[in-house]
């Protein structure tokens, strides 16, 4: 039996994060969130998720450079992108996906 993944969500609204969090957890996994990939990298040092949901606001926010210090703290992880405008209907059908990202085999795991 796998371990439980662990997943991080960075999106500005704060609705949106819960009903996202709400998702994973559902689908089994530990879920940290923030609104910033600052706020995420601080608030969670020791995090070492397998999957990162990220708002493409945030980046354009935030600068991409950021993309490149979360994979610079978390080698492992797989980053999906966030559609603009993402709403409970689309949350919906996003659900189906993620499933399928959380259930694959992991590099780590293949070399484990």
């Amino acid at each position: 039996m796998s371990m439980p993944k662990t997943a991080a969500v960075v999106h500005p609204d704060p609705k949106t994060r819960v009903a996202l969090r709400s998702t994973l957890e559902s689908l089994g996994c530990y879920v940290a969130t923030a609104e910033s990939c600052g706020d995420l990298l601080k608030g969670a040092p020791r995090l070492e998720p397998d999957l990162v949901l990220l708002d493409r606001s945030v980046l354009a926010r935030e600068g991409t450079d950021w993309l490149t210090e979360l994979h610079r703290a978390w080698t492992e992880m797989e980053t999906v992108f966030l559609p603009d405008g993402l709403n409970a209907p689309g949350i919906g059908a996003l659900t189906g996906i993620l499933d399928r990202l959380l259930g694959m085999t992991t590099r780590k795991e293949l070399l484990a």
